[in-house]
């Protein structure tokens, strides 16, 4: 992981909008903490407040609320996996 900006920009206790993520979108999910990590949307619920994410590196599924504090920001523009 690595840190892309100091905690306090990234802390948030405002829900986050991912209406406009989707399915199999190349991620880079940001903890509050301020390390991310890359990974591919894997499912959402069709509110969007839930996305399950898969991590690129090890492989894992995460549920991640829209209340966690995390941000997740298409990578590299939005590239959809395996369309590069």
């Amino acid at each position: 992981m690595r840190r892309i900006a100091p905690v306090q920009e990234q802390v948030s206790n405002t829900p986050q909008d991912w209406t406009e993520l989707e399915p199999k979108t190349d991620v880079d999910v940001i903890g509050p903490d301020g390390t991310s990590y890359r990974a591919v949307i894997d499912a959402m619920t069709p509110d969007s407040k839930i996305v399950w994410v898969r991590r690129l590196d090890v492989g894992s599924r995460h549920l991640l609320d829209h209340r966690d504090g995390v941000r997740i920001v298409p990578h590299g523009g939005g590239t959809r996996s395996g369309t590069r």
